[in-house]
């Protein structure tokens, strides 16, 4: 795999890999952060789909059948530098999400949400 990492730092400096459980680990993917060979790029993430979930704006009960990843890392490896709105976040933030503008819209009528409530299956992010 490492001469195939090798080269997709000739074409990016941004490495991004999606997975299918168990084919990378967590602790392999923070291996690799801490190795030589992460500092041919910029960023990199980690990051697979969990699965189909409701989202749900908490104060008017509007409802959103969404996609959710799992993601770590520096995420502008998946998505580039900037975002609509907000900011990135960091490995120490585990419940906070990223939404769409098209979600965005739909459940808050804006597409610049920054710091609202919503609930994922019930449970606050």
């Amino acid at each position: 795999m490492l001469s195939w990492l090798i080269w997709l730092q000739g074409f990016s400096d941004y490495l991004s890999v999606t997975f299918e459980e168990p084919s990378v680990t967590y602790e392999g993917f923070r291996d690799f952060q801490e190795s030589s060979d992460a500092e041919k790029f910029t960023s990199e993430a980690l990051w697979n789909k969990v699965g189909e979930r409701e989202l749900i704006l908490e104060s008017a009960e509007r409802r959103s059948r969404v996609s959710v990843y799992g993601m770590r890392g520096q995420l502008q490896a998946v998505f580039g530098s900037t975002l609509a709105a907000g900011r990135y976040f960091t490995d120490g933030e585990e419940t906070v999400c990223l939404i769409d503008e098209k979600t965005a819209k739909e459940l808050f009528g804006s597409r610049d949400v920054t710091g609202r409530g919503l609930l994922l299956d019930g449970e606050k992010i």
